[in-house]
C-alpha cells in the first residue's frame, strides 16, 4: 500500500464505492418497469423466456412464433425464466438481473483497479468513472446479454489479475477466474473466452512476477469452466442434434465478415469516437491533464507500465475484433470499459501530485456541478407545465446545492465519486422521469381491459401494431397475453379465430366491418420534432399540444351474431 494511503482512507474508499453500487440500483430500480426504456433486442430475449416458463423447455429459446432460435446460449434466458418464476413476469423482474449485474460491475471495476495500480484512490476513481458510464446505465436498465457476459468477463479478469499481478495462488481464484469465463460464454456466447485466452498470451509475454505459464493451469477449475460454457450446447445437442451449431457460429462469427470491407474504415473511425464520448466528462479531464502537466504522466506511467500494458493490450484486442465485423455497435466495448475506467482513474490520481494540475481539476468539478445545477433550472422552467419535468429539475438543483455546501474535500478523490452520483442522478431523472413524458405505450392500458375480459393466451390478434407494443403486451400480461402478429387485408373468416383484435387507425374501418365493438385503448406520440417540443414548453397548457400528438390504439372484442349493424366507436371511464 503506498504510503500516503491511510487505512482510514482505504476504508473510506470502499464505502464510497458501495454507496455509488446502492445509488446505483436505488435510483434505477424504479425506472425499470418503464415501457418507454424499451429497445428492439428486448424482444428476442423475452420471447423466448416467457415461453420457457409457460413450456416448461428450458432447452430451447424461440422466437415469438414458437421458431427455434439457437443464436445466443441459454444462461440469459433461464436468469431471466428464473427471476419470472420468483417474481413473476413483468418488467421488473425482466431487468432486474441486469440492473444487479451492472452494480456489481463496479464494484469489480475498484477491486481490479485496486490490483493493477495498488492504490485505492484509483480504485475509487474507477469506480466512479464506470459508475456514470452511460453504456453500463443503458444497458442495466434492458434485458439484453451484453451487461451479463462483461459481468463475468470482468469477474474472471479479478480472478486472473489475483494470479498474474498479486501472485496469489489461492485455489478460489482459480476457479473465480474459469467459473466466471465459461458462465460468459454460457451467456452470449465465444467472447466469453477471451479472458483466459489474453490471460495465457499476456502471461506468456509480460511473465509477471516470473510467471511460469503451467501456473496458469488449475485442473479442476479448468474443467469447471468447461463444464459451465458446454452444459447448455451438450443439451441441445441431445435433443436436437448438431445443426443448431451452424447458426450458432454463422451468428457469431460467418455472419459478421461478409460483405464489402468498407465498413472497416467507419469502425476504425466510429469506435475509438464512441469511447471518447461513453467516458465525458472523465476524457475532458484527461484532456486538461494532458495539457497542463503532460510529464507527470510520463513518468507514473513507467511506474505503471505493466498496469497500463494490460489495459491497453485488453483494449487492442477487443478493438481488433469489433473493427473486423460488419455489424457495427458500440455497446460490444462494455467489456473492455472496466479496466480502462482503472487506468482513467489511474491518470486522476497522477494528476493530484501536481499542484497547480489538480486546482484546474477541482474547478472543472465545481463546474460541472454547476453545470448541473443550471441545467436543473432550464428543465424545471421549460417544462414548468409538466409535473414530470419540474421534479427532475429539482432534483438537479437540489444535488448541485448540497455539493456546493458540503464540498470541503480540497485534496481528496473522493470528491469524484460525488461527481459521478451526480451524473446518476442526471440519467435517472432523464429516462426515468422526463423521457416517459414524451415516449408512451399502449401496452399497459391493453393489458389491463385484456385482464378485465378474461381473454385467453392465444385469443388476440395484433393487426398491424408495430411489433415492440405487442412484445411489451406478452411482458405486462405476465405472459397470460400472447398477441398473433397480422399482416396486410384480412377477411371476417380469417378473423374468426381471434376473439380479440387489436389495431390502429388505418386499420379500425376494417376491425369495424369484420363484425367487432371498438374501445379506445391506449395511444402513443407521433415523432415528436423540435417544433413540437417547442410548441410543448411555451404551451400555458400543455394537454392541447400532446392531444395533436396522440395516435390512439383500439381493442376490438368480437360482437355477438345478430347484434345488429356496426357501432360506432364506444368510448369508456378511464380510457384517454
Amino acid at each position: 500500500m503506498p504510503e500516503r494511503e491511510s487505512f482510514g482512507f482505504v476504508a473510506a474508499a470502499r464505502r464510497a464505492t458501495i454507496l455509488l453500487a446502492l445509488l446505483f440500483l436505488l435510483v434505477y430500480l424504479p425506472i425499470l418497469p418503464q415501457v418507454s426504456l424499451w429497445r428492439g433486442d428486448e424482444r428476442y430475449y423475452t420471447d423466448a423466456a416467457v415461453q420457457m416458463v409457460h413450456s416448461g423447455d428450458y432447452v430451447t429459446p424461440r422466437f415469438f412464433d414458437g421458431s427455434e432460435r439457437f443464436r445466443k446460449p441459454g444462461l440469459l434466458y433461464w436468469v431471466m425464466a428464473g427471476s419470472y418464476q420468483v417474481f413473476g413476469v413483468n418488467y421488473l423482474t425482466t431487468r432486474l438481473p441486469f440492473l444487479l449485474a451492472g452494480a456489481l460491475i463496479i464494484l469489480l471495476t475498484h477491486a481490479c483497479a485496486r490490483i493493477l495500480f495498488r492504490s485505492a484512490e484509483v480504485a475509487v476513481c474507477a469506480a466512479a468513472i464506470m459508475a456514470s458510464n452511460p453504456t453500463l446505465f443503458h444497458l442495466s436498465v434492458r434485458s439484453t446479454p451484453d451487461v451479463l457476459m462483461s459481468f463475468f468477463m470482468t469477474l474472471s479478469f479479478y480472478g486472473f489479475l489475483k494470479i498474474l499481478f498479486d501472485g496469489d495462488r489461492r485455489t478460489r481464484f482459480y476457479f473465480i477466474a474459469y467459473g466466471a469465463a465459461g458462465l460468459a460464454v454460457s451467456t452470449k456466447g465465444m467472447l466469453g473466452v477471451l479472458p483466459v485466452v489474453f490471460a495465457f498470451v499476456y502471461g506468456a509475454w509480460a511473465r509477471p512476477r516470473n510467471l511460469k505459464i503451467r501456473e496458469l493451469i488449475h485442473g479442476p477449475a479448468l474443467l469447471l469452466g468447461v463444464g459451465l460454457a458446454l452444459f447448455w450446447f451438450i443439451l441441445v445437442y441431445v435433443k436436437h442434434g448438431s445443426e443448431f451449431l451452424r447458426i450458432f457460429f454463422n451468428d457469431q462469427v460467418g455472419n459478421r465478415v461478409k460483405g464489402s470491407k468498407f465498413y472497416l474504415l467507419d469502425n476504425l473511425v466510429t469506435y475509438p469516437v464512441s469511447l471518447l464520448v461513453q467516458f465525458l466528462p472523465w476524457t475532458l479531464m484527461l484532456a486538461l491533464i494532458l495539457v497542463r502537466d503532460r510529464q507527470i504522466l510520463q513518468r507514473e506511467g513507467r511506474r505503471h507500465r505493466s498496469a497500463i500494458l494490460f489495459i491497453a493490450l485488453w483494449l487492442g484486442l477487443l478493438f481488433l475484433i469489433f473493427v473486423s465485423a460488419n455489424i457495427q455497435r458500440t455497446r460490444y466495448f462494455l467489456p473492455a470499459l472496466p479496466l480502462l475506467a482503472a487506468g482513467l482513474g489511474a491518470v486522476l490520481v497522477f494528476a493530484k501530485n501536481s499542484d497547480r494540475t489538480w486546482k484546474a481539476m477541482v474547478k472543472f468539478d465545481r463546474s460541472l456541478t454547476l453545470m448541473l445545477g443550471v441545467a436543473g433550472v432550464g428543465i424545471a422552467l421549460a417544462g414548468r407545465h409538466l409535473g414530470a419535468f419540474r421534479l427532475a429539475g429539482l432534483v438537479l438543483v437540489v444535488y448541485a446545492v448540497a455539493r456546493y455546501l458540503t464540498d470541503r474535500q480540497h485534496r481528496s478523490v473522493l470528491r469524484f465519486a460525488a461527481l459521478a452520483a451526480g451524473i446518476l442522478l442526471l440519467f435517472s431523472v432523464t429516462d426515468g422521469l422526463m423521457r416517459p413524458v414524451l415516449i408512451v405505450s399502449p401496452a399497459p392500458e391493453l393489458a389491463r381491459r385484456l385482464a378485465r375480459e378474461k381473454a385467453g393466451r392465444d385469443q388476440v390478434a395484433a393487426w398491424e401494431v408495430a411489433t415492440n407494443y405487442v412484445t411489451q403486451l406478452r411482458v405486462i400480461s405476465g405472459g397470460s397475453i400472447y398477441p398473433v402478429f397480422l399482416a396486410g387485408p384480412q377477411t371476417e373468416a380469417q378473423l374468426d379465430a381471434y376473439p380479440f383484435v387489436i389495431c390502429n387507425d388505418r386499420r379500425r374501418e376494417e376491425v369495424l366491418r369484420c363484425g367487432y365493438s371498438l374501445y379506445p385503448c391506449g395511444f402513443v406520440y407521433r415523432k415528436w420534432t423540435w417544433r413540437r417540443l417547442v410548441a410543448l414548453f411555451q404551451a400555458s397548457d400543455p394537454d392541447p399540444v400532446l392531444h395533436d400528438q396522440r395516435q390512439d390504439y383500439y381493442l376490438g372484442i368480437r360482437r355477438p351474431p345478430h347484434s345488429g349493424s356496426n357501432p360506432p366507436v364506444q368510448k369508456e371511464d378511464g380510457l384517454r
